[in-house]
């Protein structure tokens, strides 16, 4: 496989073990995130996101993998929602649990996307 560090990892074996234990819904996703760091996710997102009048704004998340915090956004009320994945497995998977989301593999076109915010997350156990 010819590519990058980053490539060759999110497309190997590590990107898919990390993609079939990452798939939660908004309710698992809160629920992980209080077990894990004492605040849901949502409560996060509100934090940094409400107020700041996004809600008809488009986002981008970069490296969304299977599109869990899309679904958290969108499960908030959030609407114009995209996502940018390197691994094909993942964006499959991602495409099979989204509606009205946007998920794009590779990263060439990141260019073309024009957002009004742009999110992204480094797993901890990268």
């Amino acid at each position: 496989m010819m590519g990058n560090l980053q490539e060759n990892t999110w497309s190997g074996q590590f990107g898919k073990d990390y993609t079939d234990r990452c798939i939660f819904g908004p309710k698992e996703l809160n629920s992980f995130y209080k077990n894990e760091y004492g605040i849901t996710r949502q409560d996060m997102n509100n934090r940094f996101l409400l107020g700041l009048g996004l809600e008809n704004k488009r986002i981008l998340e970069v490296g969304c993998n299977v599109g869990n915090q899309l679904r958290m956004l969108q499960y908030m009320g959030f609407g114009n929602l995209y996502g940018i994945e390197l691994q094909q497995y993942a964006v499959e998977k991602a495409k099979s649990l989204t509606q009205g989301i946007n998920i794009i593999q590779g990263l060439g076109m990141i260019y073309l996307l024009k957002t009004d915010i742009l999110i992204w997350y480094l797993p901890a156990e990268y």
